[in-house]
């Protein structure tokens, strides 16, 4: 019985794409308080996954293509990946949090990612790349309308207070996780180092809408420790992060190509901050919060560390990235970095 409302329920997110985004977006408007980032992440969506869309840039087929997976309805036309689905629930749901609907929206994002798996439409990597994606797009475009009101009222843009007293733990943890990442790829495989991702997105998202997972000592005393002090959602940071290595995995057009992008995440966007940090003396021209040490460091640890996995071309990703971490995009570096990782491998194909 449970199996055949599941069905049904999902047959009916089928068929009825378009006016089920407009109602959820629409009760979402409602209750978010995040509506003109929500309104901006909807348009970014709807132009990605549009025509000519995303999909076609990777060209992955459905499961459900060659008509010998069982899927439970008629297999759509288009490729499949990344998930349309999964990418515009996700992103609904992550405008709601802080707010007492986002415990609606986000089993409703998980239960229409699932459905896509199980009527045989998308793999789990396609879907899990629409989650991480929808996130990242929401996330992109609070920091864009963030940024534009800024500008707009005249207001000084607040830049990001650091402690060097924690900030030294925060870029080990940083680093920590990365290397765990790419350790879980290599022994578990992917795909379960994507499934523990995905699980962190969701538990991301719980701990940054709710008091209640705030309380347990072990989430707070990371928070107190780990946290920076300027952030406007709690456990941003942290939620950025896993998002951006599920991304990688994920967008990559390559295995070693998303782990030589993990490690410089991990490597060269820590060490820059801790040489800055403690080293940093001469500061850029055209950025007063980064020095040339701290460049440096990024793109010598990036070559470093990416060149066992992607060779010599490692050199055009750690300068590149170098440079783009340097501008004040007002956009955290966890969005910026994998985002131009993707497009800095389409650009020199």
């Amino acid at each position: 019985m449970i199996w055949e409302i599941v069905f049904a329920v999902s047959k009916i997110l089928e068929q009825q794409y378009f006016p089920t985004v407009v109602l959820l977006g629409a009760l979402a408007m409602y209750f978010s308080k995040q509506k003109k980032a929500l309104l901006l992440a909807l348009v970014f969506s709807s132009v990605l996954l549009g025509v000519p869309t995303l999909k076609n840039v990777y060209g992955e087929a459905r499961p459900c293509a060659n008509g010998t997976n069982g899927a439970k309805v008629p297999c759509d036309s288009d490729y499949g990946f990344p998930s349309g689905h999964a990418t515009t629930s996700t992103l609904i749901a992550a405008s709601t949090t802080g707010t007492l609907s986002f415990y609606a929206f986000l089993p409703a994002s998980i239960f229409i990612s699932a459905s896509r798996i199980y009527l045989g439409v998308h793999t789990f990597k396609q879907v899990a790349g629409g989650v991480a994606f929808g996130v990242m797009i929401f996330f992109l475009s609070n920091a864009m309308v963030n940024a534009f009101e800024d500008f707009i009222r005249r207001r000084k843009h607040r830049e990001k207070t650091i402690v060097k007293k924690t900030e030294m733990w925060r870029q080990v943890v940083h680093i920590a996780f990365g290397t765990a990442v790419i350790a879980s790829a290599y022994l578990l495989g992917f795909g379960i180092t994507e499934a523990l991702l995905l699980a962190g997105i969701y538990i991301g998202l719980l701990v940054a809408s709710s008091s209640v997972f705030r309380k347990n000592v072990i989430v707070r005393t990371a928070l107190r420790l780990l946290e920076r002090k300027d952030v406007e959602i709690p456990a941003k940071g942290a939620l950025l992060y896993v998002a951006a290595c599920l991304f990688l995995l994920t967008f990559s057009r390559s295995a070693n190509l998303a782990i030589a992008g993990i490690a410089i995440l991990a490597v060269g966007d820590g060490i820059s901050t801790l040489i800055g940090v403690k080293y940093g003396r001469n500061k850029l021209f055209w950025n007063k919060s980064k020095s040339w040490e701290g460049t440096f460091a990024f793109a010598s640890s990036s070559f470093l560390i990416a060149f066992p996995f992607i060779g010599l071309s490692a050199w055009i990703y750690a300068v590149v990235l170098a440079l783009i971490e340097t501008i004040d995009f007002h956009i955290d570096d966890n969005l910026l970095i994998p985002i131009f990782m993707v497009v800095i491998s389409f650009a020199i194909q």
